[in-house]
């Protein structure tokens, strides 16, 4: 009987022990399987997320690469507007804004507006023009400027008025200098030159503060910022000369 049940016992225990085991394997499972899917999940993100990035820095690139030279170039003129103390810096600097594209993947920016030829045909009249009555230039486009100065205030609050405004203002000087034409040639043309350089500077200050279509190229409205500007500073020397620093007579300052 003893041996008996020995092996009866024997036969048992096998089968426990499987059952147990089996119920052991079975409890690790579910372990072990959801950290398996948490790390497949985890790659999974992260190579979305790395996929994600690279589209955008290929889109990032592409914009760089058609935008920004162009941006760098316009920036580059501005500055060196700015270091030269162009009087028409902030037309350059708003030259930048109108280069960069409206929105990413624009192929390339609008092409700068080419040079106004009345403008042209001007300016080469001043350089042309002899001394003397380039000075009388000079002293006419001051009083203009002051005059201007005296309505609006200065560049600044002339910009900030509506564009009907300035456009009415520059319509009278345009008007003005439609009227003088005729003494282009004579001893009397400096009425024309002043008036129609002032028109066309102002023009090109209220074109370069607002979206009005730009009727010049930006290197030419260099060219008209540098001119104005020299025909000031000639029109204040000329009458310091004429008149003293005070406002007297240079002669009886002098006697």
């Amino acid at each position: 009987m003893s041996s008996r049940q020995d092996h009866e016992r024997n036969d048992h225990e096998p089968k426990d022990h499987g059952r147990q085991d089996h119920g052991r394997q079975e409890d690790e499972r579910p372990d072990v399987e959801p950290a398996k899917g948490g790390v497949r999940a985890a790659a999974f993100d992260r190579q979305a997320a790395l996929a994600l990035l690279g589209s955008w820095v290929a889109v990032l690139r592409r914009w760089r690469d058609k935008a920004l030279p162009h941006a760098a170039t316009a920036a580059g003129k501005a500055a060196q507007a700015l270091r030269d103390g162009s009087p028409m810096a902030a037309a350059a600097i708003g030259r930048v804004a109108s280069l960069l594209p409206n929105r990413v993947g624009t192929a390339e920016p609008e092409p700068p507006p080419p040079d106004d030829p009345e403008l042209i045909d001007i300016l080469a009249g001043l350089d042309a023009m002899p001394p003397g009555r380039r000075d009388e230039v000079a002293l006419m486009v001051l009083d203009l400027w002051e005059a201007f100065t005296k309505e609006f205030g200065g560049v600044s609050a002339f910009v900030s008025q509506s564009v009907d405004a300035r456009q009415a203002y520059v319509a009278r000087l345009q008007a003005s200098a439609g009227r003088m034409a005729a003494t282009r040639g004579t001893e009397r043309e400096h009425f024309y030159y002043s008036v129609v350089i002032v028109a066309h500077y102002l023009d090109a200050w209220s074109q370069a503060a607002t979206e009005e279509a730009h009727t010049r190229s930006p290197a030419q409205v260099d060219r008209l910022g540098a001119q104005f500007t020299a025909l000031v500073e000639r029109g204040r020397t000329i009458r310091t000369l004429r008149t003293g620093p005070a406002g007297s007579p240079a002669s009886a300052r002098k006697s």
